[in-house]
């Protein structure tokens, strides 16, 4: 990769060569593509000679990655001769793949939308074994190790810089125990799911603050608040056979 990437920098002061100009009304495409090109791992990803030949020997007209690669070689490698650069190509697969320009949340949409984009055309069948059968879902270990190795079956470099896990334990109030919903065949303790990125809803977590006479929000607040215990109303209990209230504690992991 280029010359910016040497060991005479540090990526906190590591800029592109080139910048983006607007193209058409997705204005907030370029603040993404921005900041994922300041996402140092996956630009140095990109900017691999090898990763770079493999991505061009196995595209197809469908895909992002290299639309992506042509964007990343030209804001860091300047390959245009231009200081700046139009995503015009990006912005035409982008619409081409059914991408709704009219969703009030666009941004978050957008960038979930290449994320897993990336994800899928990136990603690398591995042999992990699977313990999918006889999982005792009870067990936290066990749970966590199944889970875990499912996901070892298709992991890419997105996966590896983005990805996160939340761990949810379901509790009824009334024994301690789990509590499930009727209709479930597999009655699951702790239950797993994956994140590429997290929402945090500011306005409730600075109330939060509010609260405690401290008005600055920090990215620790916002993961603390994501991980409060939540309290739901009437909710089945296979262990009582009767609804109760139930809570849901969560913890994430990065």
């Amino acid at each position: 990769y280029n010359n910016n990437f040497d060991n005479n920098h540090t990526e906190s002061k590591i800029a592109p060569l080139v910048g983006l100009i607007d193209v058409g009304e997705n204005k907030f495409m370029n603040s993404i593509l921005q900041c994922l090109s300041q996402t140092f791992p996956l630009t140095k990803y990109f900017l691999n000679k090898n990763n770079k030949r493999n991505i061009l020997m196995n595209q197809n007209n469908l895909q992002i990655s290299p639309l992506y690669l042509e964007l990343i070689d030209n804001l860091w490698n300047k390959k245009s001769g231009s200081n700046i650069y139009q995503p015009y190509s990006f912005k035409n697969m982008i619409e081409n793949n059914n991408y709704n320009n009219h969703r009030i949340d666009k941004a978050k949409y957008l960038i979930s939308f290449i994320l897993e984009q990336l994800d899928n055309e990136l990603s690398q069948q591995n042999n992990s074994n699977s313990i999918q059968d006889k999982v005792n879902r009870f067990d936290r270990k066990n749970a966590f190790k199944h889970f875990f190795n499912e996901f070892l079956k298709k992991i890419s470099i997105i996966s590896e810089i983005f990805v996160g896990f939340i761990e949810s334990k379901n509790e009824c109030l009334n024994c301690k125990r789990i509590y499930i919903s009727q209709n479930e065949v597999n009655p699951k303790y702790y239950t797993y799911e994956i994140f590429k990125y997290l929402i945090f809803p500011l306005d409730k977590i600075k109330d939060m603050k509010n609260n405690s006479n401290n008005n600055i929000v920090t990215i620790y607040d916002c993961f603390e608040y994501n991980q409060i215990d939540k309290k739901f109303n009437r909710r089945y209990c296979n262990n009582c056979k009767k609804e109760f209230d139930v809570k849901v504690s969560s913890k994430i992991y990065v």
